[in-house]
């Protein structure tokens, strides 16, 4: 509706103006002593009307801007070599407007509109919120309103005060007896006009703005003459007085300071841990977790994230974490990703969140053991009494970290003992690469601590962040078992320690339980194929049959081969 009324005053005004335009060719001096003069005149007037059909949408802003300004000059061309005030001209002895008491009435009517509608056609143009496109707008529909009704009644009461002797005095004073008396009538709707007014000249917000108003949080979607109308985070509709809002709390979670973050809006939620651990390695483990995090609004990261100690209360050592978060409405999902993650990292470590003194107090679930991780059971860890990094995963027998990885479901007992006697432990600092695509090798690594970020190159050169890997989990099992070149590039983004399995000591694994491989094989099929559907670009998870097992029998054989197990 709002785009049809622009597109209809638009219209209208430029018809005005052209016939406010050919109204005024009878008054070109025909009698002047130059015909050169008529001609000139007559040529500018219709060049007005050529430069007043020329102004549209397909044109950009500027371009119908300076036809605006031709179009003024040329208005002050015609009162000044226009004959407004001289003969009229004659055909068969009657005069050309002699129908009306006032002859000059037309010529009046062009002196004061014209100048009134360029400004309407001025502000339609500028108002227009695309160069392109007359659909979205700059400026609310009240202000809009409010200038039309001030540029159309004022050449109307001029036009009546010197066309018909109308005395202005009387009908102001009269209007402004009606106003009053409307303005009493209408108290309250008045109030929240003028706030209305007030809201979209001072702007605290915008369409499609989040807000919270008072406690109400919503979406802006429009300001009216009287309320302004939000959607709700459950998708209702909700209409505040414009007077309410303008003396309400209004907190825009739409506009953030890009130097504090990136991003959006930042939230912050709390976490509490049991009163007795230590919060130095706590912070190390969530800032490992935030690492981890994935972004729903489509990015590859967050603009910010931060973890803080605040101290103890009846729920434990209380924690808080921030991140940020493009979309009010994805709040929950985004909360829901990085919940996630801490948890993940926190359970590895054997660290349960805690919701109240009387959770501790509670009998544990019968089913829990049905999801009973080894870092829940006491039997995992050991005393350390100068550990070399985080006390809780260092303190995690190497066994455990190993029977948690799903490579190395097939083994046994024995090859879990057999793996943590002899694993190598290593660390690195932020920055450092860890492998490199394309490199040779022959180990593989598990992380125990800090946060590592996956990068393939694609096949046009461009570097790929695929995934940040974190406690638990493992890379290069490719390159290990296969001796296959890196597959991707590995760099820590938080202080790392891994775990490096060399070929060395997985041929002894292997050689002890060769039934393992095929187990293996399927496991690094389905890793490999992942992979490269990431390079490619290709969502399509399904692999034709031949092809797969083609390609499953290559990595069982490659495994018999670099093994020396044929």
């Amino acid at each position: 509706m709002d785009k049809y009324f622009h597109l209809n005053l638009k219209f209208f005004s430029q018809c005005f103006l052209v016939i406010l335009t050919i109204s005024v060719l009878p008054y070109l001096n025909i009698f002047s002593n130059s015909t050169y003069t008529f001609y000139t005149n007559f040529f500018v007037a219709l060049f007005l009307i050529l430069l007043l059909l020329n102004i549209n949408n397909r044109k950009t802003k500027t371009q119908n801007n300076f036809f605006l300004i031709i179009l003024f000059l040329g208005y002050l061309y015609s009162l000044v070599f226009f004959s407004f005030e001289h003969s009229v001209l004659k055909e068969n002895e009657i005069y050309f407007y002699s129908f009306f008491d006032n002859k000059l009435l037309p010529s009046l009517a062009y002196k004061i509109y014209f100048p009134f509608i360029l400004v309407i056609l001025l502000f339609e143009n500028i108002d227009r919120k695309s160069s392109k496109t007359g659909e979205e707008r700059l400026y609310p529909g009240i202000l809009r309103f409010l200038l039309m009704i001030i540029l159309l009644v004022s050449p109307t009461l001029l036009f009546l005060s010197y066309g018909f002797d109308i005395s202005l005095t009387a009908a102001l004073a009269t209007s402004g007896l009606i106003t009053a008396i409307i303005g009493l009538a209408l108290q309250g709707n008045l109030s929240n006009v003028v706030s209305g007014i007030f809201l979209n000249l001072e702007k605290p917000f915008e369409s499609e703005d989040w807000v919270s108003v008072d406690g109400q949080l919503g979406q802006i979607k429009s300001i009216s003459w009287r309320t302004t109308s939000l959607t709700s985070i459950e998708n209702m509709h909700i209409a505040i007085p414009n007077d309410k809002l303008a003396k309400a709390t209004v907190i825009n979670y739409s506009r953030n300071n890009t130097n504090f973050s990136k991003g959006g809006f930042i939230t912050y939620d709390s976490i509490s841990v049991h009163p007795r651990h230590n919060p130095l390695y706590i912070l190390d483990l969530m800032k490992d977790g935030l690492a981890k995090a994935k972004p729903v609004d489509k990015r590859e990261f967050f603009g910010f994230t931060d973890v803080w100690f605040s101290g103890a209360n009846d729920n434990g050592l209380k924690f808080w974490i921030g991140y940020d978060c493009l979309d009010r409405a994805l709040l929950f999902s985004q909360r829901s990703s990085v919940m996630l993650s801490i948890n993940y990292v926190l359970t590895r470590a054997g660290i349960t969140m805690v919701t109240g003194r009387v959770t501790q107090d509670l009998e544990p679930d019968a089913s829990l053991s049905a999801i009973q991780d080894f870092s829940q059971n006491i039997e995992t860890f050991e005393k350390l009494y100068s550990p070399l990094n985080n006390i809780y995963l260092d303190s995690q027998k190497p066994e455990f970290w190993f029977r948690r990885v799903k490579v190395f479901e097939p083994l046994s007992d024995e090859d879990f003992n057999q793996l943590s006697s002899s694993v190598t432990k290593r660390q690195f600092k932020v920055g450092e690469t860890i492998i490199k695509q394309g490199d040779k090798g022959d180990s593989m690594f598990l992380v125990t601590e800090g946060v590592v970020q996956v990068i393939i190159q694609d096949t046009k050169g461009k570097e790929i962040i695929i995934d940040n890997l974190t406690i638990g989990e493992v890379f290069g099992e490719m390159t290990l078992l296969t001796g296959a070149k890196r597959s991707a590039t590995v760099k820590a983004i938080r202080p790392v320690v891994l775990f490096e399995i060399s070929k060395e000591v997985f041929e002894k694994v292997l050689k002890a339980n060769v039934k393992v491989i095929t187990a293996l094989s399927e496991i690094l099929f389905i890793r490999e194929n992942e992979l490269n559907s990431l390079k490619d670009k290709n969502n399509e998870s399904s692999v034709d049959r031949k092809l797969g097992f083609a390609s499953l029998k290559a990595i069982t054989n490659a495994i018999r081969k670099f093994f020396n197990l044929n």
